[in-house]
């Protein structure tokens, strides 16, 4: 019974603020009218091999670009958007995510945490799975770049990764 309880519980406490979040942030989001930024994403789909819908959204609380939803997936980037290199870069990592199943990975993992609540090695293994990710899909990227685009890419990262410390 006591298993049960932390199974629900660690749901509840992961869900809830996930789907209060992901209602926020759709409820505070736009589409994007700008037919170079469209055009833009459908080339880095293009590239990328992807035919499914994938929908493009902005949203001025979004601090970083990310990709949400299994079903119906979506990518929101932050308003003002206008560096169309780095936007691609931007672009091509979330679509990367999408076609890599990490929202699946990411899905299972927390039904894995769930089930082994009581045990801080798999919490450890998740933060680190996370990381893994990231890494993978920065690999991905960067593969065919040269060394010049790798280093935009490189400041593109840390360019995000300060907007949101900042937040």
């Amino acid at each position: 019974c006591l298993w049960i309880v932390g199974v629900i519980t660690l749901l509840f406490l992961k869900l809830v603020p996930f789907l209060r979040f992901k209602s926020f942030i759709l409820k505070n989001s736009n589409q994007i009218e700008d037919k170079d930024i469209l055009k833009l994403f459908n080339e880095c789909k293009e590239e990328l091999k992807l035919i499914k819908r994938i929908e493009l959204l902005t949203c001025g609380s979004a601090v970083s670009p990310m990709l949400i939803g299994m079903i119906r997936p979506i990518i929101l980037i932050p308003e003002n958007s206008r560096d169309y290199k780095r936007l691609k870069m931007i672009l091509k990592h979330e679509l990367c995510h999408y076609k890599r199943k990490d929202i699946i990975i990411k899905a299972l993992r927390l039904i894995i945490n769930a089930i082994h609540w009581f045990n801080p090695l798999i919490f450890i293994l998740s933060k680190e799975m996370d990381k893994l990710c990231e890494y993978s899909v920065d690999e991905m990227i960067v593969e065919e770049m040269n060394m010049e685009n790798r280093k935009y890419y490189a400041e593109t990262i840390l360019n995000v990764a300060s907007s949101i410390s900042k937040a």
